[in-house]
């Protein structure tokens, strides 16, 4: 089966041809498309290869000189900790290396939008518009997405959009104000530290070592991903963290082919979909032996792609499977292919589970939140989804319903804010490790 990156010949005249009557509006419509995408039809760009780097996680501990329960300073010593852990900002790491790795990263981006997306590798447009109602530069007859934005050259001297929606790049010495995005200052998770903004929370950001010495003092025997492709990603990360293995750590052992075996590595794993399609686990049992913590530890990480309200009879006959197990935690989050709709996240998905779990100590349930739409969502996406303030308000009324069963939210938005998104609507191997590294001092928190 062919990737979702390589193009599929197709002759539109030949299918055309077949149709008996074509509206005039239509035909109008089609020859404005046609011109459009000849006047701002990008060149396409030669890649030699899959742009990666070697990913180093941020860490603060090594289970090698310190047992993980043993000494007070490795909890977060937080306040407030679900709110003060994901209130952060990303900084760039200094080292020897760092730009060399950001322009891998850079070229990795451009590979994606062009190979994967159909897109333009540089969504720029001459005229200096921006913006997601701005459209960009044509595209390929490949994507089934309808649509791309033009934005601003991050490297340019005019790295602002003046208004994110429909705007014009400008210097970033007129990018104040809320609507405005200064594309210069965005930065890529796999070379940068998350910083919570509280200087007195102290995060712990495990090695292998740690965070299976946690699963194991912590008593947790399960740790269950529930929802769509944003929550895939973040279970993706945590097998890559419990393998320590940020290479191939989430490849199932089985059935998959050598091709596919060898092209899914390093960071574009965790971007085309038809590598986590084909290649990823779904659960830690599936993976080549010992699995996680060298097989020391017997938690079991899986993951239930439930992924829209429409599942919400399997969520509810999965809990009531699961009820009483103690040790087990389920990291639940939809929302976007039901058009970030609260009343239906609530009382359809939710509703029936939380009901059922009244009275029962476990499993627990954590929500956790939507992303902040990256630039590169496609304008029709932000049509399904409903733009930042609609998900915002989303976010905002889940959350408030789930306390009202005394089920903690994981806000992800300041993790996925000033971060580069391939898609703007997935992260890449940094943000989602950082994730990961979240739920496990969530889980730590709640074991003192």
């Amino acid at each position: 089966m062919p990737f979702y990156g390589q193009r599929q010949q197709h002759n539109f005249w030949m299918s055309i041809s077949r149709v008996k009557k074509v509206p005039v509006c239509f035909v109008v419509a089609f020859m404005c498309l046609i011109v459009t995408n000849y006047l701002y039809k990008p060149e396409m760009v030669v890649f030699q290869d899959v742009p990666s780097i070697r990913y180093i996680p941020q860490r603060t501990r090594n289970i090698a000189t310190e047992d993980f329960l043993s000494d007070s300073i490795l909890q977060s010593n937080c306040q407030n900790i679900y709110q003060n852990i994901t209130n952060g900002r990303w900084r760039e790491r200094a080292y020897d290396g760092v730009a060399k790795d950001r322009k891998r990263l850079n070229e990795l981006h451009r590979y994606f939008r062009q190979e994967h997306e159909g897109f333009s590798a540089d969504p720029y447009r001459s005229d200096g518009k921006c913006g997601f109602k701005v459209r960009c530069c044509g595209f390929f007859p490949l994507t089934i997405k309808t649509d791309a934005s033009a934005w601003c050259d991050p490297d340019s001297a005019t790295a602002c959009c003046s208004d994110k929606y429909n705007g014009k790049c400008v210097s970033t010495d007129l990018c104040t104000g809320a609507s405005k995005i200064n594309l210069a200052k965005h930065v890529h998770g796999e070379i940068s530290d998350w910083i919570p903004e509280d200087p007195r929370c102290k995060m712990v950001l495990h090695d292998q070592g740690s965070a299976c010495s946690l699963l194991k003092n912590a008593n947790v025997k399960s740790i269950v991903f529930v929802g769509n492709s944003l929550v895939r990603n973040l279970y993706s990360a945590m097998l890559d963290l419990l393998t320590n293995n940020f290479r191939n750590g989430s490849v199932k052992a089985k059935n998959v082919d050598t091709e596919t075996r060898e092209r899914c590595v390093n960071q574009i794993r965790v971007m085309d979909r038809n590598c986590l399609a084909y290649t990823l686990a779904t659960s830690s049992d599936e993976l080549p032996s010992p699995g996680i913590c060298n097989g020391m530890v017997k938690t079991r990480i899986s993951l239930e792609s439930f992924w829209r309200a429409s599942y919400a009879l399997e969520l509810l006959q999965y809990v009531i499977s699961r009820l009483d197990e103690e040790g087990t935690y389920l990291f639940i989050g939809i929302g976007l292919h039901d058009h970030s709709d609260s009343n239906v996240i609530t009382q359809q998905f939710l509703k029936p589970t939380l009901d059922a779990l009244r009275g029962h100590t476990w499993p627990k349930v954590r929500w956790v939140t939507t992303v902040k739409s990256g630039i590169f969502k496609p304008a029709n996406y932000v049509s399904l989804h409903g733009d930042d303030e609609k998900i915002s308000k989303f976010d905002r009324e889940v959350a408030q319903f789930c306390a009202g069963y005394g089920v903690p939210t994981v806000n992800m938005t300041k993790v996925t804010t000033g971060v580069w998104s391939q898609d703007g609507q997935h992260y890449g191997q940094g943000v989602n490790t950082v994730k990961a590294q979240i739920l496990l001092n969530l889980i730590a928190e709640e074991y003192k």
